[in-house]
């Protein structure tokens, strides 16, 4: 029998909300940190008699520099990340495949094992780290980007999140060949 291939999704690790808030928050301080060498002078504020002092680091040359060429490298590095691939989900006659760019892993869910399918949120979108195959007790778990999963429970009772863009579509090809391996 042919392998015929259901549904793939290829997921992005630049796109993933938390690397992004990290990264940013770092080049911003970095490009704050080059400003205020070009401007060493103490800032006075009306709010409390909050002061900025001078810079610091006025004895180390082109500190200022450093800096700003750390925030630009930085933000290139996050332009790059957007074409890295992560991980790509595909799904054929019998298995869920899922593979990994650097590691060259490949992970089979078995369709006939699995019990239970169900779309979910994953909720806090903002705080999710990338993970590829990360155990926790019975779950194991697949996440780059996004606000929407599918579970899976197998016959064994591990459950399976992972994290897609497309869960009503990935939803929906697990239990149409569910229903036909059961048959």
């Amino acid at each position: 029998m042919e392998k015929e291939i259901y549904f793939t999704e290829k997921q992005y690790l630049g796109l993933n909300f938390f690397s992004i808030i990290i990264r940013t928050v770092i080049a911003v301080f970095c490009f704050v940190a080059y400003y205020w060498s070009e401007n060493p002078n103490p800032v006075y504020t009306d709010i409390g008699n909050f002061r900025i002092g001078s810079y610091p680091a006025k004895e180390i040359p082109k500190s200022g520099e450093i800096f700003f060429l750390m925030g630009n490298a930085i933000l290139m590095f996050s332009i790059i990340l957007i074409f890295i691939k992560h991980i790509k989900i595909s799904i054929t006659n019998d298995y869920i495949i899922i593979e990994r760019l650097w590691s060259k892993s490949k992970i089979k869910i078995d369709i006939g094992t699995i019990n239970y399918v169900k779309k979910i949120d994953v909720g806090n979108v903002y705080l999710q780290r990338p993970v590829f195959n990360l155990h926790k007790k019975d779950n194991i778990k697949f996440y780059t980007n996004g606000d929407e999963a599918v579970e899976l429970v197998d016959k064994g009772n591990t459950r399976y999140f992972i994290g897609t863009n497309k869960s009503g579509e990935f939803a929906s090809v697990i239990e149409k060949l569910m229903k036909n391996s059961s048959k």
